[in-house]
Formats: C-alpha cells, structure tokens, sequence
C-alpha cells in the first residue's frame, strides 16, 4: 500500500486506523495480520451520533421531536410490509414486556426493542439505522425521567396495539396509535420532569 499510494508509513497508519474507527475494517496484528475488511453496522453510527449530540450540547427535548415525527411513519410502513417472523417478535415483545413491568431493566431493554423490531419491519434502512442509533436515548431514562407501573402498563397498551393494527395491515391506525403514543410520552415527561426536556445527551451514558 505504501507503494501503490505513494504515502508515508505514518500516513497509512493514521489512514487505517480511521477506517478501523468507522468501523470498516479491522486490524488483526502480529505476522500474517493487518486490515481485514469488515461490514460497519449501526454502533458505528449510535457512537457518532450521540457524539455529536453531545459536543452541540442538544437537549433530549431534539429526540423526543424527531420520534414524535419519524415513528408513526414508520409504524405505517411495518404496517405495510412487516413480515410473518416481525410481527411474531412484536407479538412476544409486547407479551414478555408485560410479564416484566416491575423488572426496570428488562422492561426499558424491551421496551425499546419494540421500537427496533418496528423499525426494522418498516423495510426501510435508513429508519432501521436511526432507531437503531438512537436505542439508550429514547425513552429518557438517561437524562432522569422514570416510569411508575401504572405509566408502564399504559404504554404496553398502547404497544399491543399498535401490533394489532400493523398485524392486520391497518397503516392509518398503526400511524394514528404511534403519534397518540409519542405525543403521550411528551406530554408525560413535559409534565413531570421538565427539566429532563432541557437536558443535554451525555455521548458516554447513551452509548458512547
């Protein structure tokens, strides 16, 4: 490579490992090793993201705008091209979730998983990547916002049936249940920690 770019060492070395970093290649050291091509996929894109989130300081107000306007289009879209073994995972989702309210881990883990596999089901990628990107800033346990049981049990609700709307391939519901959702989870933090609203994304707590 050094000869056929006609660079300096350190220059492909810095080159590499900037590559390495985007995540499409991997350096395998010791004889025999150096850059082994690789697929990037979503992680290099959450890191980046909330990096930069965190260095412009945007607050967790910017990811509750951006769900409440980019997830009801993609709940129509799951609506219309969610294949049988998605929307299996988004019946199991709803119905484990609900056997785990009191376990908070579990429950914000799946929680948000539902969001992925809805994203995922939408067939579209790039709604895919920016969920995926954005998991561990959705629901705003990072910036101090918690969820009662009775909180919990309603947005399960809701999830329940949203499935049901997109498993009987009803796009306008699935789309109209996702904004009512959204626009409820807004309402819910407005109200009872505004300040979270205001807090900035920590690239290192949401994922970095």
């Amino acid at each position: 490579m050094l000869e056929t770019y006609g660079i300096g060492r350190g220059t492909l070395r810095e080159s590499l490992r900037i590559l390495e970093l985007q995540g499409v290649i991997s350096l395998k050291p010791g004889s025999g090793g150096g850059p082994i091509v690789q697929k990037p996929d979503s992680s290099v894109l959450a890191s980046s993201l909330t990096l930069l989130l965190h260095y412009e300081k945007r607050p967790f107000a910017s990811v509750v705008e951006t769900r409440t306007v980019l997830e009801p289009a993609m709940a129509k879209f799951a609506a219309e091209n969610a294949s049988p073994d998605q929307l299996e995972a988004l019946r199991l989702n709803v119905e484990t979730v609900e056997a785990h309210l009191d376990d908070d881990v579990y429950y914000h883990r799946e929680n948000e998983r539902f969001h992925a596999i809805l994203a995922e089901a939408s067939g579209n990628s790039i709604f895919q990547y920016l969920i995926a990107a954005m998991l561990g800033i959705l629901d705003g346990t990072t910036v101090g916002v918690t969820y009662p049981r009775e909180v919990k049990e309603l947005s399960n609700k809701i999830h329940r049936d949203i499935y049901d709307a997109i498993a009987n391939r009803d796009g306008v519901r699935a789309e109209k249940l996702m904004r009512s959702h959204l626009h409820a989870h807004a309402d819910y933090t407005a109200t009872n920690f505004p300040a979270s609203l205001d807090a900035p994304i920590d690239w290192m707590i949401a994922g970095g």
